[in-house]
């Protein structure tokens, strides 16, 4: 017996809720406290935890050049990085919400009783159309009769039992002065 085959759908399924519920909602927790316990760094800016501030620009001061020149290329460059970072999350979150309403769009399009119905109207000159299709086409006046492939359409399919009572070979006349016995085994 072969081992069913993995499908992963599950798996992508909540990469893809993960993505949009990431850039709906934002669940990050906001006005939290770090105790002296949970932080044992100090911040730029911050005291330490007994109080004492960084002075960064002494100790920045008492680098040699070559040495602050290097700082400040690497300042440039975590600039940089945090505007990439910034830009990034920006496109992330216009993606999702892009594929979101793309998604609402693409099923809204969609009848659960038509199936997954080509739009006519929509489609490019030489494309070839089924056999409902065309049928509707012509039936909507989409397309004249010229256009229909009667490879794929019998004589059963344009029979309209509402114009039963229009003979075109007796000049459209089945009971009138002009009418003529009609053979039904007769071949049109």
């Amino acid at each position: 017996v072969r081992k069913r085959a993995k499908k992963y759908k599950w798996r992508r399924l909540s990469m893809f809720w993960e993505r949009i519920s990431k850039a709906f909602w934002d669940d990050t927790p906001g006005q939290c406290y770090w105790s002296d316990k949970d932080v044992q760094v100090s911040g730029v800016d911050k005291p330490d935890r007994w109080g004492k501030m960084v002075n960064w620009t002494a100790i920045y001061s008492s680098f040699p050049q070559e040495v602050q020149w290097q700082i400040d290329e690497m300042k440039q460059l975590e600039i940089e990085e945090f505007k990439t970072f910034r830009k990034q999350r920006w496109m992330r979150k216009a993606v999702s919400i892009i594929t979101f309403f793309g998604v609402i769009i693409y099923l809204n399009r969609i009848h659960p009783m038509d199936g997954w119905r080509r739009p006519i109207n929509l489609l490019p000159i030489g494309a070839e159309l089924s056999k409902e299709e065309m049928l509707f086409a012509y039936k909507e006046g989409m397309i004249p009769m010229e256009e229909l492939d009667f490879r794929r359409i019998d004589e059963f399919d344009l029979y309209n039992p509402r114009y039963d009572h229009i003979d075109p070979i007796n000049e459209g006349d089945r009971f009138g002065k002009n009418a003529m016995p009609r053979d039904d085994d007769a071949e049109l």
